[in-house]
């Protein structure tokens, strides 16, 4: 492989390390809160009827009779369980039964049953409630419907989800549903759909953070990083999330020192444990090797990394020529978690710094079962590398070097 391949090599790693960092703060955006009881959270009228939603009938419910004192004890169970449940405090399904016989017509009491029922893993009944609480007040449906969106996305049912987030949108276009909704469909590869509803989200409502932070991303997965740094432009900007994302994109521009003024504006703002990979990050792109393994470290020790923090580490310590240590922290990040990444880089370690084509060769077959985002060029190097070990031949080696691009 040629120093070219290396240093592309390099850039890989990168890359792969701020795509994942990217895709935690999208998920960490994306998350809706559930209503307080006693705010009116009518803040839309439905585009149709809440009634013609996918895959949600319920037989007729025999309703009990609700006198005001039941009334008045159910409002009070509400507030009582939204506390316990905003605590993290275990609540026992029979208390969400109590709460809907006592007011079994109120949107929100059936809402907090099923988030009680979902707590506790009782799917089944999680989703009856959440159904019923979307019947009940159609301005207030986004809510269920939202969870019960949420249930399919766990399951793994994108195309569910996507139907019930999708209603939930048309019922409150409001940048929470707006976000979720765009979400799904960048976790489901459509990028040019998510970037139009967070544009009129954004137009709807300028000012809100989250909508400009996933639209930024959104951008930058389309291969506009530019048009995603725009869009989060501006040097009144605090908001320590959005720094980070701006501070990441600029990164992938190649402007280390510029995301290192976002970062530490952002840490002063309450920054992350996760920004000493960005700084590193930035490091390593200045070419501060001493300092990019400091930060690297740093970010492993206060655990704030799943593997990115090991990747970094090791191709740090592997452009320092140290690579029996670049070896361990790709180990050391492998024993965690085996994502594809680290695979890949400790197989480049092996065959083109260490001469060791037969163990490099079982890191890219890692690598392949894994499905990495390489596979396509990484399975013409596993074919070619059979040949090396099966013949043993240094020569055939050499000529792969110097040919590879």
């Amino acid at each position: 492989m040629s120093p070219g391949s290396k240093r592309l090599f390099g850039r890989l790693s990168i890359s792969f390390s701020i795509s994942l960092l990217l895709f935690i703060l999208v998920i960490s955006f994306g998350c809706a809160t559930a209503p307080d009881p006693g705010i009116d959270q009518k803040t839309a009228s439905p585009s149709r009827s809440v009634t013609d939603r996918p895959k949600t009938s319920l037989s007729p419910e025999k309703k009990p009779a609700a006198d005001q004192h039941s009334i008045k004890t159910g409002h009070l169970l509400m507030s009582r369980l939204k506390t316990a449940l905003d605590s993290g405090k275990r609540i026992e399904s029979e208390q969400a039964e109590r709460l809907v016989e006592l007011v079994p017509d109120n949107w929100y009491g059936r809402f907090l049953a099923g988030s009680i029922h979902l707590r506790n893993e009782n799917i089944d009944k999680a989703k009856k409630q959440f159904i019923h609480s979307s019947e009940l007040d159609s301005d207030n449906s986004y809510h269920a419907l939202s969870a019960l969106g949420d249930i399919a996305l766990e399951a793994g049912d994108l195309t569910e989800a996507d139907l019930y987030f999708s209603k939930a949108h048309e019922t409150a276009a409001i940048p929470v549903t707006a976000n979720r909704l765009a979400l799904l469909r960048i976790r489901g590869g459509h990028l040019e759909s998510a970037k139009d509803i967070l544009m009129i989200a954004l137009a709807d409502d300028p000012d809100d953070i989250m909508t400009r932070n996933n639209l930024a991303i959104a951008l930058d997965m389309m291969g506009t990083t530019s048009e995603g740094v725009n869009i989060l432009a501006g040097d009144g900007i605090t908001d320590p999330r959005i720094l980070r994302t701006r501070a990441l994109l600029q990164l992938k521009e190649g402007r280390p020192d510029r995301a290192v003024l976002d970062l530490e504006t952002g840490s002063k703002a309450g920054g992350s444990d996760r920004d000493w990979l960005l700084k590193g990050t930035a490091d390593l792109q200045q070419g501060n090797l001493p300092a990019a393994e400091d930060k690297f470290r740093s970010a492993i020790a206060a655990q704030s990394a799943d593997y990115e923090g090991y990747l970094n580490l090791g191709l740090t310590l592997r452009r320092q020529g140290r690579f029996t240590e670049a070896e361990k922290a790709y180990q050391d990040g492998l024993a965690r978690v085996s994502d594809p990444d680290l695979h890949l880089n400790l197989g480049v370690l092996y065959e083109l710094y260490r001469g060791e084509p037969s163990l490099a060769l079982e890191q890219y077959r890692q690598y392949l079962l894994l499905g990495g985002a390489a596979s396509d060029r990484v399975r013409s190097w596993v074919e070619y590398l059979e040949g090396v070990v099966e013949n043993q031949n240094p020569v055939a080696s050499i000529f792969r070097k110097s040919t590879l691009d």
